[in-house]
Order: C-alpha cells, then sequence, then structure tokens
C-alpha cells in the first residue's frame, strides 16, 4: 500500500511540475508580451516625441517667414505711403514755386505798367513846358 500511497504521490508530483511548467510556460508567454508591449508603447512615444520636435520645428519656420512678409507688407505700405506724401509735398511745392512765378510776373506788369502811366505824365508835362515855352 505504501508503494502505492508513494506511486501516487510520485504522479501528483508529476502532475503539479506539469501545471507549474505550464504556468511558468504561461507566464513567460505573457511576460515577452507585455515586454514587447511596453516596447511598442516606448517606440511610439519616441516617434510621437520626434514628430512633435518636428511640427514644432516647422511651426518655427512658419511663424518666421510669416513675419517676413508681415514686414514686408507693412514696408511696402510705408514705403508707399512715403511715396504718396513725397509726391504731394513735390506738387505743393511746384504749385507754390508757380505761385510766386505768377506774382513775379504780375509785379513785374504791375511795375511797366506804374513805369509807363510815369513816362506818359511825365510825356505830358514836358509837352506842356514845351507849349508854355513857346
Amino acid at each position: 500500500n505504501r508503494s502505492s500511497d508513494l506511486k501516487s504521490l510520485l504522479e501528483e508530483q508529476d502532475k503539479a511540475t506539469r501545471r507549474r511548467e505550464a504556468c511558468v510556460g504561461v507566464s513567460e508567454f505573457q511576460k515577452k508580451q507585455i515586454e514587447k508591449r511596453l516596447k511598442e508603447e516606448e517606440k511610439a512615444r519616441e516617434e510621437d516625441r520626434r514628430e512633435g520636435e518636428a511640427i514644432k520645428k516647422d511651426f518655427g519656420v512658419f511663424l518666421k517667414e510669416k513675419k517676413e512678409v508681415e514686414e514686408k507688407r507693412r514696408k511696402g505700405k510705408v514705403d508707399l505711403c512715403e511715396a504718396l506724401v513725397e509726391t504731394i509735398e513735390d506738387k505743393r511745392q511746384r504749385e507754390a514755386e508757380r505761385g510766386r512765378e505768377v506774382e513775379r510776373h504780375e509785379q513785374g506788369v504791375r511795375e511797366f505798367a506804374q513805369a509807363k502811366r510815369k513816362m506818359m505824365r511825365m510825356k505830358k508835362e514836358r509837352e506842356r513846358e514845351i507849349g508854355r515855352a513857346v
């Protein structure tokens, strides 16, 4: 009986060993799956980080180019305004010079007319003097 008890005990121990080995096998398989999943997650995080850095860099380039375009547009508007102001000022100066020329011409005409009247008075006075002297 004792040998049968021993035999059954060995069989139980053998079954327990096989169950334990099966559990260890499943455990190792699960452990490898977990490690694989963790590596994939780490790889995905690293890819996301690199992609984020690339997006950040691209966004920085975009902002820089946008600023340059806005600055060119602003400078173009400023240059246009300055050119317009300069054109208006040039026109005012030409008009003022034209006004001065007209005024000088009119002054010359007035002076000529005044001199002509004076000459006419002098001529009449001389004719009177000649008429009195005769």
